[in-house]
């Protein structure tokens, strides 16, 4: 009887042995599928957070009430009418221009609806039209060359200040392709 009871004893003890490293390999195997979850959950949570900073940005871009006042385009009154204007070439990296050249139009600043219009005549005879706005912090106007003008890419911008005398200032920078930019200061004048 005492080796039926240890024969009994042993094979419920190799049998607990077998159990015991069954139960911890699906123990381990749910600890890896586990560990496997959360590291995709986290992955999944860092996604969600950058869609929501693209989303906030998106819409801070979208949102009106985001706009800087200094930069809403204003109606001046002051700005409309004929301008004499004098430029003067203050750098040059375009064939054909040289430091120091200087040209004079006669511009005519107008609106039309909420943007500012200014149209370039040099001896009556319409060069140029610039459009763009006006704000608190200046004017910018831009141009883009007209049909008949060589080279399509050319670009113009305008920038212009008001001074205590009631003239403009500033400047206009021609830029043509990658390679070639003139600038040229301006006053204008009443």
């Amino acid at each position: 009887m005492n080796r039926s009871i240890c024969f009994s004893l042993l094979i419920l003890f190799l049998f607990s042995g077998c159990y015991d490293k069954k139960k911890e390999q699906l123990l381990r195997k749910k600890e890896i599928e586990l560990a496997q979850k959360e590291q995709q959950l986290i992955l999944k949570e860092k996604t969600l957070q950058i869609k929501e900073q693209e989303l906030t940005d998106r819409v801070k871009r979208l949102d009106s009430t985001q706009i800087n006042p200094a930069d809403t385009a204003i109606h001046i009154g002051a700005l409309v009418g004929a301008w004499d204007v004098r430029m003067t070439c203050i750098e040059a990296s375009c064939p054909g221009s040289a430091i120091g050249d200087t040209k004079n139009e006669q511009w005519v600043i107008g609106y039309q609806n909420d943007v500012l219009i200014a149209k370039a005549t040099v001896r009556d005879k319409l060069v140029r039209v610039y459009s763009g706005i006006s704000t608190s912090r200046g004017i910018e106007l831009t141009a883009r060359p007209g049909v008949d003008q060589a080279d399509a890419s050319t670009r113009m911008l305008v920038r212009l200040q008001r001074n205590a005398s009631g003239k403009l200032m500033g400047s206009r920078e021609i830029i043509r392709g990658s390679d070639c930019k003139i600038v040229y200061a301006l006053e204008l004048s009443k």
